[in-house]
């Protein structure tokens, strides 16, 4: 294969055809996970993964006062919703990072009832 098959000939050609996914990712890649799947995957790595520096502050400093109750109870709500739905589609992606996202949400509401408790549910 030559370079020039790897790249565009002119890439402000607006006319020309940009190179086919296939020479874009690994072969063994495209063949293992479909690329609905992976961005899937990434996508719900990197939502979930969010929540950590929370879980983790809350965790440290023992205070979850400036965390909303309110909002964590409709979030962890959502996911519920997010999961079954998940196991509706059969889509494991979907199932695998709201599962992981409500174990962490959960924990942090469970850190703001514990540590932050507002009788105004704020």
């Amino acid at each position: 294969m030559t370079a020039s098959r790897l790249v565009w000939a002119n890439p402000f050609d607006i006319a020309a055809e940009p190179p086919p996914l296939s020479r874009l990712l690994p072969m063994t890649l495209m063949t293992s996970i479909p690329l609905q799947e992976l961005i899937g995957m990434i996508a719900g790595t990197l939502t979930t993964i969010a929540f950590l520096p929370q879980a983790i502050k809350i965790w440290r400093s023992k205070s979850a006062r400036d965390v909303s109750l309110a909002m964590f109870v409709c979030f962890c709500a959502g996911i519920i919703l997010w999961v079954i739905y998940g196991f509706m589609l059969g889509a494991f992606p979907v199932i695998l990072a709201n599962v992981v996202t409500l174990c962490i949400a959960a924990t942090i509401l469970v850190f703001k009832i514990r540590y932050g408790y507002c009788p105004f549910f704020i």
